[in-house]
């Protein structure tokens, strides 16, 4: 079987890290490389989801009382104060 060369660029540390991870299972990169591709082919797409984390509902909801200033407790003066709040 013949092959061909794929020639890509990455980040110096991710080189290292992927290929220190190849190692350990016992893998070249070269191999992990064409196991992603044939994964890639069996899927006719990604072997995993491509997707943005989104905030949950609760943290959004935070983090829009946070910018509206409302719900904020302190600034607290001592920790006692502090503690007296987080223990309330």
């Amino acid at each position: 079987m013949s092959y061909s060369t794929i020639s890509a660029s990455m980040d110096p540390d991710v080189k290292t890290a992927f290929s220190r991870i190849c190692e350990e299972l016992g893998l070249s990169p070269s191999a992990a490389i064409n196991a992603f591709a044939k994964a890639m082919i069996r899927r006719n797409g990604f072997p995993f989801a491509l997707e943005l984390e989104k905030p949950s509902q609760e943290t959004m909801k935070a983090i829009d009382e946070a910018i509206e200033e409302k719900d904020l407790v302190g600034p607290f003066s001592t920790t006692d104060e502090l503690m007296d709040s987080l223990n309330a």
